[in-house]
């Protein structure tokens, strides 16, 4: 009967964990050093190494995905809701 039912201990795949940590560290390399570096180049990586990471192959995709919705953030939050963003070494 138990196999019916299944085991009630959690499995865990050391893959997908490899990849939520390395996600995590990542999205800490980037609040770190967003204020420095800035927004517009700091996020697009971000975008493109998670894609990547949650099984995206198409490098045309990720490229073309992570620039649509970094510019298509920045442009709501600075000029809609007139937020600026972190400029860092770009400065706009």
């Amino acid at each position: 009967m138990k196999e019916i039912r299944g085991s009630k201990e959690p499995q865990t795949n050391p893959t997908a964990l490899k990849k939520v940590a390395c996600a995590f560290l990542g999205l800490v390399i980037y609040i770190l050093m967003l204020t420095m570096v800035g927004y517009l180049i700091m996020t697009p990586p971000l975008l493109a190494m998670i894609m990547y990471l949650f099984g995206e192959r198409r490098w045309f995709f990720i490229l073309i995905t992570s620039i649509i919705v970094t510019g298509t953030l920045y442009t709501v939050t600075y000029y809609v809701f007139h937020i600026a963003m972190p400029q860092g070494i770009l400065g706009f």
